[in-house]
Order: structure tokens, then C-alpha cells, then sequence
């Protein structure tokens, strides 16, 4: 009996015995056991190189698919969406898309410098973000919220530094979740190393690392990592997962309403909830019970991550014209 077929009789299941995941036994295999059944298996099967790569490719993706995604083909540049809220301190929301490109920039720059008497809080929403994979571009962004000549991340060598003369320097709190870009997460984690932003939301992916993107249809391409980005303290930014600060459950149908409104505070107001007259009280017929109501269809709710990010700024800010007690 040859070492092979031993060594196969001690990790293949009989033909009676429960199926086995692939890599129960060939985790087990050693280097040479592994080339020798690759061949034979190559050789005796009906494979070309195309089935072969892709069977590869498919177990790659089966062992380590914390990098890889699948996305949207990456849209024209567009501007980002700026809203001010009224009241509770004038917070402004800022939320980057596709790019940015220098038109893009040139509106945050805009938007930076108009409101920074009037606001004291950056809301930065980097939720399904679709930031630039161009290493300078994403610099670009991140330096202006990072005072100038401080290290940003270096990516193949290259280290990228804040290079904008008047970044914000107001607080910045982020908005996050599991839809977080891979580019977005190193906005996030470079923000989070000189800045300490307050987050809400939820947990991110922790896929931080550059990629290349391969096209899989019209509309899909899928992103690969291939390198990595390392934070100002050389530590990588692949696998750190951003933590909320104040964690809040994603509402994906009220996140998708957000980011279809032009105007962000049209879709943040919740409609006034139905009141009965006094002669339906006096009658018993109680508006908050849900069947007395059900007339009255609710209106959809406002994204909880933003709404949350809102109620802590009004209150922050009604501390804040508080007068101290005498």
C-alpha cells in the first residue's frame, strides 16, 4: 500500500459515513500528499486549465472571502450630498459618493468653509460609500478633515500626508455600518487615529486594503485585495474593525430612503401622528390602540443611525445654552 492511498484511507470518510467538508481532510494532507492527489486528480479527471482555475478560484473564496466583494461597476464622480439641519446646533451632514473628483472636492470645500462658524459638528456619513480607489484622491478627501502635514496611511511604499491648508477642525462624528467600503473603512480608521471621532451605527467589515476590480457583467465587478494600507502607527488598517461609540441597528429600507432624497431633511422628519377629538375620548375610543388607528397607514421612519447622530447633537447642544447654576 502505498503512502497515498494510507494516508487517503485515514482522512477520506467511507462511503457509509457522514459527507465531509473538502477541507476537514485536505487541511490534514502534507505539501507532497497535496501535489501528488492535484495531479492525479488533474490528470484522471475531466479538467482544462479554465475548470481548474476556476474551481481555485472557487476555494479561495470559500477559505478567505473577508476581501473580497462584489459591487456595483463604480459610477461617474459625483458631488456629495451637504445638508444643514435646522436647530440642535446646525450640524452638518456630509455624505461622499462616487469619487470624489475635483468638482466633488471643490463642493466639500465649499461646504466646509460656508458653514464652519455656523456648525459645530460634522456628521460624516461614509455608509455605502463608493470613494475613489485612486490612493491620492482618497488622501485628498481624508486631509480635509486632518490637520495639514500629518501622516495619512502609505500604500506600496508610497506615504500619503494632510497637504489642505484649512482642514475641519470641529468635531466629526462618523456614521457607519456593515455597508462600509473598503476605502471608506480607511477614511474611517485614519480619522479615528488622529482625530478620535465620535461613531454611531454598527460594526464595519474590517476590509480595509486596496484592491483591483474585475469585471463580472455590465453592472458587477468584483474587488480583490491586493496590497495593503498602513496606518500612521504602521499598524494595518486590514481586519480593524470599526466599533461604535453609540451603537444603533441599521435600518437598511430607511438608509436607502436617506440616500435616494435630494434634500436629506425631507426624508428626517417624522409626520405627526393622527389625534382623536375630545368626543372620541369621551367615547373610549383610544387613538393608541393600533386598530382604532389603522386607518392612518404610519409613515415611514427616519434612518435611526442619522436620527440618533441629530437627538445627541439637540441635546448636546441644549446643554451647551444652558446657564450654569448660580
Amino acid at each position: 500500500m502505498t503512502f497515498l492511498r494510507a494516508l487517503l484511507l485515514t482522512v477520506l470518510p467511507c462511503a457509509a459515513a457522514e459527507p465531509v467538508s473538502p477541507s476537514a481532510w485536505t487541511d490534514s494532507l502534507p505539501p507532497e500528499a497535496l501535489q501528488e492527489i492535484f495531479r492525479a486528480w488533474k490528470n484522471g479527471g475531466n479538467f482544462d486549465q479554465t475548470a481548474l482555475n476556476r474551481a481555485a478560484l472557487a476555494g479561495l473564496a470559500a477559505r478567505d472571502s473577508s476581501g473580497v466583494t462584489l459591487r456595483p461597476k463604480a459610477a461617474a464622480a459625483q458631488s456629495p450630498v451637504i445638508c444643514v439641519f435646522p436647530g440642535g446646533g446646525a450640524p452638518l451632514y456630509i455624505r461622499p459618493r462616487a469619487g470624489p473628483d475635483a468638482a466633488g472636492l471643490a463642493a466639500l470645500d465649499a461646504a466646509l468653509s460656508g458653514h464652519r462658524e455656523a456648525s459645530e459638528v460634522l456628521l460624516l456619513d461614509l455608509r455605502s460609500s463608493a470613494l475613489a480607489t485612486d490612493p491620492a484622491l482618497l488622501a485628498s478627501l481624508i486631509s480635509r478633515f486632518v490637520p495639514k502635514g500629518l501622516p495619512l496611511f502609505t500604500q506600496d511604499g508610497t506615504a500619503f500626508r494632510s497637504e489642505f491648508a484649512a482642514p475641519w477642525e470641529k468635531p466629526v462624528w462618523l456614521l457607519l455600518d456593515g455597508t462600509v467600503s473598503p476605502e471608506a473603512e480607511l477614511v474611517a480608521a485614519v480619522l479615528r487615529h488622529h482625530r478620535q471621532p465620535l461613531t454611531l451605527g454598527s460594526e464595519t467589515a474590517g476590509r480595509a486594503a486596496p484592491g483591483r476590480e474585475f469585471p463580472i457583467d455590465d453592472q458587477t465587478v468584483l474587488r480583490v485585495p491586493s496590497g495593503a494600507w498602513k496606518l500612521p502607527d504602521g499598524a494595518s488598517a486590514a481586519g480593524q474593525k470599526a466599533r461604535p461609540s453609540l451603537p444603533v441597528p441599521a435600518d437598511p429600507e430607511a438608509r436607502a430612503r436617506l440616500f435616494a432624497a435630494e434634500d436629506p431633511a425631507t426624508v428626517m422628519v417624522a409626520a405627526a401622528r393622527p389625534r382623536f377629538s375630545e368626543a372620541a375620548l369621551v367615547a373610549r375610543e383610544n387613538p393608541e390602540i393600533p386598530w382604532r388607528v389603522a386607518g392612518f397607514p404610519a409613515s415611514p421612519g427616519p434612518d435611526p443611525v442619522l436620527q440618533a447622530a441629530l437627538d445627541l447633537r439637540r441635546a448636546q447642544a441644549a446643554l451647551e445654552n444652558t446657564p450654569a447654576p448660580h
